[in-house]
C-alpha cells in the first residue's frame, strides 16, 4: 500500500527559490527573543548576554543576506566570485560555534569571572534558540524550512509559559499573526506549483516502524522506572537545576531541586538551598567555641595570679544582639592551649559532608567570626566597654538588580577597588549566629529577606543575626565585598600612608581621636623586648630604605620576615608555667598559627598602628570541588589572623606562612611601580648575584643568534628517525630559518642547486659523496616524479640520512664555538 507524495518543482525536497523569503528566519528572531528575556530575567551580567544575543542575530542575518544573493546570482547565470564560494563552506563551522556560544558563556562566567553562570536548562534552550535561527537562515529546503518554524514555536511557548513578565503578551501577538501569514503563505505556494505524482511511500512499513520505535521508548522508560523505584527516582538527578542528587546548579530559579533559590535538599545537602525546611530544628552542630576547641585543643587552666583588665565572670549576662556566641566561653579566646593529636568536626545528620561552610566565589579567601581586642599575655578577650555602633553603618536596604540587597558597610574610595566581588555562602554544620563575612564586606542578601532589622553589628564589630539564636543550616548567603588597594598606604607622598603612630606618652593620657583606639593599642605589662624583636626581624632590610618606609610599609616587611622565618607547627606551644606567650615564640620560631598571629599583633600595636585579632575560617582553593563549583571549608580550616585599622577599614594581614596573603588590587601603573620598588630592594641585598645575571643576560644578547640557530636545531633532533622526504624537509626548512636568523639573504638568481653548494660546503665533515647524495634527492624533490625520488632515495638512503644529521648537529655544535657571533 502506497501513497501519492508531492513532487514539486526540483525534486522530492522542493528547493527554495531565488527571491527566499525573510518570513522564517524574521518568526525564529521573535521567539529568539522570547527566550533571550526569560535568560535577561535571570542573569547578573545583562550587558554580556545582549552582546552575545545581538551577535547572533547578526551573524545569522548576514548568513541569511549571503545566501539570498548567491541565489539571484545563480538565477540570473552569473557565477559567484571565489571568496564567495569560499565563506559558504565556511557557514556550517561558524553555525556549530555559534550554537554552543551559550555554554561558552556560562563556562566562562563560572569558571573563569566567578560568577553564578546560568541554569543548565536555559543554557540548553539558548543552544536550541541560536540553532532554529542558523537553521532559518541556511536552510535550502522546504523541509529545513518546516524544522525551523517548528522549533520557532516551541521556543514561544516555552518562553510564554515560563517566563512571569506581563509584556511578553507583546511578543506572542505579533509572532502569531506572523506564523498565520507564514502559514498561508506556504498554502498558496504549495497550490501553484500543482500536484506531480513522481514518487511513492511505503505507509505500512513506515506505520510498523513508528509504532515499533514508540512502544519501544514506552519499555525502556518502564524498565527505568522500576529499576530505580519509581517515577521520582527515574528522574532524580536528570536535570540539576529542577532536582535530584546527581548535582547541583546555583544558578537555578524555580522548581524543586536544590539551586539558590529553591527549597533545601532534605536528603543529602549537596548543594545550595534556603530554609523553608523543619528538618534542622534540632541540630547537633558546634559551636565557635566547640569548634575551636576540637581544632586547637583545650585551654590550658592558669595557674598564675595578676590582676586583669577585663572581669569575666561565670553569669555574663547575654544581650539580644549577641546571642549564643556573647557567654563567657565564647567571649575570650586562649593563647595556651593543649594541642589535639588530630583535628575532627562533628558531621550534621542531614548531610554525609564534614563541611561548616560551603563556598562559591574566589578563594584563597578569608572569612572573619569573632574578633578579640585585649590580651593579657594568655587570653585574648572583648573588652566590654568598646562599643564601635557610633563608627558602623546602620544596615539599610539597597536595591541591586531587583533583589533587596542590604547595605552594612562603606569603606574608603581611596582604599578599595570600586568593582564589587561576590561570594556565596552556605551554613552547614555550625551553630552560631554571627555571619562569616569576607574582608571589606559591602552587602548581604539572604531570599525572602527584606527587612534591614534582620542583620545588626554588635559591639566589638561582627555582623550578627540578633533575631535568631543561630542561622539555621543550609542557610544561603550572598555577600559583595570590595578588595583593598594599598599602593596609597606605601605611598609616602599620600595621605592616606598615615596610618596612625601613637607614641607611649600619647596612649598613656589617651590623647586620641578616637578614644576606642586605645583599645587597639593594648600591650599587656610582662612582654618582652618588642622594639628589639622588631629591629631582629628586620635586620636583614637596608636601615636607609627603612628610613623612608611608610608605616604600612614597615608592618608588610616585618610580617614578610615572620612568613619566611617562623613555621606554623600545631603541637609546639609554651609549657603551662609560662607567664606569657610571645617569647616562645619569638624564640623557637615555631608555633601554631593563633600564636603566630598574636605575636605579629603584639608587634603591630608596639609600631602604635591599631589592630587586632581575628579569628574565622580560611577557604583552602584545594577543597575547591569542580563538579559543584563550590569550595568546602572544613572544621581544621579554623584559622587565626590579623587586621589593622586604616582610615575607617579593617585590613587583613596575613603572618603565617603556607597561608596565601589576602587579595589586594592594583593597576598597572602601580604594579609597575611596586615591581620596581622590589626589584631595587632584591638589587641592593643581593649585588653579587645580580652582577651574575647581568652577565648572562649580556652574553646572552651578544650571542642571540646563535642561541636562536642552536633552539632550532634541538627541535630538529625529534627528526633524525625521519627518512626520505620528511628528513629533508627538516633540513631544507632548517638551512632556511639560519640564513634568515644570520641575515643572510639568497642572491636572486641562484637556483637551488647554488643555494645548496653554498650552504653544505660549511660542513666540513661532510664526505662529497654525502653532499652530492643531498643534493641529488632535493632536486628530484623540486623537479622530478614521484618514481624518480624513489629510486633514487633507495640507492643513496644512508648519504642523505647523514646529510641530514650533520645539517641538525651542527646548529648544537656552533653554541661552543669561539668563531664570529
Amino acid at each position: 500500500m502506497s501513497a501519492l507524495v508531492r513532487k514539486k518543482k526540483y525534486g522530492p525536497q522542493q528547493t527554495i527559490q531565488a527571491t527566499k523569503s525573510w518570513g522564517t528566519w524574521s518568526l525564529a528572531a521573535v521567539a529568539s527573543f522570547a527566550i533571550f528575556l526569560l535568560r535577561l530575567q535571570a542573569t547578573l551580567i545583562p550587558t554580556a548576554l545582549i552582546v552575545e544575543y545581538v551577535t547572533i542575530l547578526a551573524a545569522s542575518a548576514f548568513a541569511l543576506g549571503y545566501l539570498s544573493t548567491k541565489s539571484k546570482s545563480v538565477a540570473r547565470g552569473s557565477p559567484l566570485n571565489a571568496p564567495r564560494k569560499d565563506i559558504a563552506k565556511y557557514l556550517p563551522i561558524v553555525g556549530g560555534l555559534l550554537v554552543i556560544t551559550p555554554w561558552v558563556h556560562s563556562f566562562v562566567q563560572r569558571n573563569v569571572l566567578g560568577g553564578s553562570g546560568e541554569a543548565t536548562e536555559l543554557v540548553w534552550l539558548a543552544m536550541l534558540q541560536t540553532a532554529a535561527l542558523w537553521q532559518s537562515a541556511i536552510a535550502k529546503t522546504d523541509r529545513q524550512d518546516w524544522i525551523s518554524f517548528l522549533l520557532s514555536c516551541f521556543l514561544m511557548l516555552f518562553g510564554v509559559a515560563t517566563s512571569d513578565r506581563a509584556g511578553m503578551i507583546f511578543i506572542v501577538v505579533p509572532f502569531g499573526l506572523m506564523a498565520a501569514w507564514w502559514l498561508l503563505n506556504q498554502y498558496w505556494q504549495s497550490v501553484a506549483r500543482g500536484f506531480v505524482a513522481k514518487s511513492t511511500v511505503p505507509l505500512v512499513r513506515l506505520r510498523i516502524g513508528i509504532m515499533a520505535l514508540l512502544v519501544g521508548a514506552t519499555c525502556l522508560l518502564g524498565l527505568v522506572a522500576w529499576n530505580s523505584g519509581g517515577v521520582i527516582g527515574s528522574l532524580d538527578g536528570f536535570m540539576p537545576t529542577s532536582g535530584g542528587k546527581g548535582g547541583s546548579d546555583p544558578a537555578a530559579r524555580q522548581g524543586v531541586g536544590d539551586g539558590d533559590m529553591l527549597v533545601a535538599a532534605k536528603d543529602q545537602a549537596y548543594s545550595f538551598g534556603p530554609v523553608e525546611s523543619d528538618l534542622f530544628l534540632d541540630s547537633q552542630s558546634p559551636s565557635l567555641y566547640d569548634l575551636a576547641t576540637e581544632v586547637y585543643g583545650e585551654p590550658t587552666p592558669i595557674k598564675r595570679q595578676f590582676s586583669r583588665a577585663v572581669a569575666i565572670d561565670q553569669e555574663t549576662k547575654v544581650g539580644k544582639d549577641q546571642g549564643i556566641e556573647s557567654k563567657k566561653k565564647g567571649k575570650e579566646f586562649s593563647a595556651m592551649r593543649t594541642p589535639r593529636e588530630q583535628a575532627t568536626g562533628s558531621v550534621p545528620k542531614s548531610t554525609s559532608s564534614n563541611a561548616v561552610y560551603h563556598v562559591i566565589g574566589h578563594t584563597p579567601l578569608h572569612l572573619t567570626q569573632q574578633c578579640f581586642d585585649h590580651f593579657d599575655g594568655i587570653r585574648w578577650t572583648q573588652s566590654d566597654e568598646l562599643d564601635l555602633h557610633p563608627y558602623l553603618v546602620t544596615p539599610s536596604r539597597d536595591a541591586i538588580s531587583d533583589k533587596p540587597w542590604m547595605k552594612v558597610a562603606k569603606h574608603s574610595l581611596q582604599l578599595t577597588w570600586s568593582v564589587l566581588d561576590r561570594i556565596t555562602l552556605k551554613v552547614i554544620n555550625l551553630k552560631t549566629n554571627r555571619v562569616a563575612t569576607p574582608p571589606l564586606v559591602t552587602h548581604i542578601y539572604i531570599d525572602k529577606i527584606d527587612q534591614p532589622d534582620f542583620y545588626r553589628w554588635s559591639a566589638q564589630g561582627q555582623l550578627l543575626m540578633p533575631g535568631q539564636p543561630y542561622i539555621p543550616q543550609l542557610t544561603v548567603l550572598h555577600q559583595m565585598y570590595q578588595v583593598p588597594c594599598l599602593y596609597p598606604l606605601r605611598n609616602p607622598s599620600s595621605e592616606m600612608s598615615i596610618i596612625q603612630e601613637v607614641s607611649a606618652p600619647d596612649l598613656a593620657s589617651a590623647k586620641l581621636s578616637n578614644r576606642w583606639t586605645a583599645n587597639y593599642l593594648q600591650l599587656p605589662p610582662q612582654l618582652p623586648d618588642l622594639n628589639l624583636a622588631t629591629k631582629t626581624l628586620l635586620e636583614k632590610h637596608d636601615p636607609r630604605l627603612q628610613q623612608q618606609w611608610t608605616a604600612w610599609q614597615k608592618i608588610e616587611a616585618m610580617v614578610g620576615e615572620m612568613r619566611n622565618s617562623f613555621t606554623v607547627d600545631p603541637k609546639n606551644v609554651p609549657s603551662e608555667n609560662a607567664d606569657e606567650v610571645i617569647s616562645h615564640v619569638l624564640h623557637s620560631k615555631r608555633a601554631p598559627d593563633y600564636l603566630i598571629a598574636t605575636t605579629s599583633c603584639m608587634l603591630i600595636r608596639n609600631m602604635g598602628v591599631p589592630c587586632r585579632l581575628v579569628n574565622g575560617f580560611y577557604a583552602n582553593p584545594n577543597r575547591y570541588d569542580l563538579k559543584s563549583s563550590m569550595t568546602e571549608i572544613w572544621p581544621e580550616d579554623l584559622h587565626t589572623w590579623v587586621e589593622v585599622y586604616c582610615h575607617g577599614s579593617w585590613i587583613p594581614i596575613e603572618p603565617c606562612r603556607g597561608f596565601a596573603k589576602p587579595r589586594e588590587h592594583r593597576n598597572w601603573s602601580q604594579w609597575a611601580t611596586m615591581q620596581w620598588w622590589s626589584w631595587r630592594d632584591w638589587v641592593r641585598f643581593h649585588p653579587a648575584l645580580f652582577a651574575f645575571y647581568v652577565s648572562v643576560l649580556c652574553i646572552a644578547l651578544i650571542a642571540r643568534k646563535r642561541i636562536v640557530n642552536g633552539l632550532a636545531s634541538a627541535i630538529s633532533l625529534v627528526s633524525l628517525p625521519l627518512s626520505g622526504e620528511a628528513g629533508v624537509a627538516q633540513c631544507l626548512w632548517l638551512l632556511r630559518f639560519r640564513r634568515w636568523v644570520f641575515g643572510d639573504r639568497l642572491p636572486e638568481r641562484w637556483t637551488l642547486g647554488q643555494w645548496l653548494t653554498s650552504d653544505l660546503q660549511s660542513l666540513s665533515s661532510l664526505t662529497v659523496e654525502d653532499r652530492n647524495a643531498f643534493l641529488g634527492y632535493a632536486q628530484r624533490r623540486a623537479y622530478a616524479s614521484a618514481d624518480s625520488r624513489k629510486r633514487f632515495l633507495d640507492l643513496h638512503r644512508s648519504s642523505v640520512q647523514r646529510t641530514n644529521q650533520h645539517i641538525i648537529l651542527q646548529g648544537l655544535k656552533d653554541l661552543y664555538r669561539l668563531g664570529k657571533l
